[in-house]
């Protein structure tokens, strides 16, 4: 914009490039001020323009940082949760309790009496209750441990993922 001086009242006026060559009504006076062609309006002096602001988002650049971190946690947990599910495929279970009964059970119609007799005699001098877990139960505590883990960091990263669309969300309609 530039100004342009008011021959009645020298009152400045604002006009554009694109008037040039125009009349307008002076906003003080009421009098007609004839605007010069474009070469001589671009030698008068130009009025300040303020500087419009950059449009602000709620939270600016806080929710800009709230977004990345969510979705840094979100795919941190992903990664979590895919190493579980690696650990929890590799851990071979091929034996549960009801197998390993029905094993014993089997053995023990395939053997003789005399066998049985003397395992029989061998239990007085053995306690009935067991040490220690067996190997095939230690497997599957374990492989159900990664299972679970797995599913907690699961849900963390859906919990992080869908946190940082709602921030982001947020942040788009603000």
């Amino acid at each position: 914009m530039y100004l342009l001086s008011c021959p009645n009242c020298q009152a400045d006026v604002s006009v554009t490039p694109a008037q040039a060559g125009d009349s307008i009504a002076c906003p003080e006076c009421q009098s007609v001020v004839v605007i010069p062609t474009l070469g001589e309006l671009r030698k008068l002096p130009q009025k300040e323009q303020p500087v419009a602001a950059e449009p602000s988002y709620a939270g600016g650049s806080q929710s800009s940082f709230g977004f990345i971190a969510l979705m840094l946690l979100a795919v941190l947990a992903l990664l979590v949760t895919s190493y579980c599910g690696i650990r929890w495929a590799a851990i071979e279970t091929t034996t549960t309790t009801e197998i390993h009964v029905e094993e014993i059970r089997e053995g023990y119609d395939q053997a003789d009496a005399a066998s049985m007799i003397i395992e029989f005699d061998s239990m007085d001098r053995i306690p009935l209750e067991m040490s220690g877990r067996l190997d095939y139960q230690l497997a599957n505590d374990l492989k159900a441990k990664w299972a679970r883990n797995a599913a907690i960091s699961g849900a963390i990263a859906v919990f992080f993922g869908i946190g940082g669309l709602m921030l982001a969300s947020r942040r788009q309609s603000a």
